[in-house]
């Protein structure tokens, strides 16, 4: 009496406490783990051609015309419009959002990429 035998629903399988002779996925830290099965592609695989990953050295290059009153251009790259045309009206919110900027633009850019490597934006 070491395991408790119940019927199962389908026929030709015996469950016991988990279901046996069904085979199962492997758990965290198992091999296999994560990888897909079934004919299955990762998300990552489906989507990592269908938007590439915006590059940082452009969006700080990108930058440079802000010395002279031309503010956003980083934004319009990392597809944030409505950012770039209130950064080229304001000049780049009076120079304050520039400097910000100097400093979160690789995180915005990072940021960008991990949406865009899911299909999103």
């Amino acid at each position: 009496m070491s395991k408790h035998t119940v019927q199962s629903p389908l026929p030709g399988y015996e469950a016991t406490g988990i279901q046996q002779g069904l085979p199962t996925q492997p758990q965290f830290g198992e091999p296999g783990y994560g990888v897909p099965t079934h004919g299955q592609q990762s998300a990552f695989y489906m989507y990592q051609s269908a938007l590439p990953p915006k590059d940082i050295a452009i969006a700080y290059l990108l930058m440079i015309p802000s010395l002279v009153a031309i503010c956003g251009l980083q934004h319009f790259y990392i597809g944030k419009i409505g950012r770039g045309i209130l950064w080229l009206l304001t000049g780049g919110l009076f120079g304050i959002g520039t400097i910000v900027d100097l400093f979160t633009l690789r995180s915005q850019v990072k940021t960008i990429n991990a949406r865009r490597a899911v299909g999103i934006s």
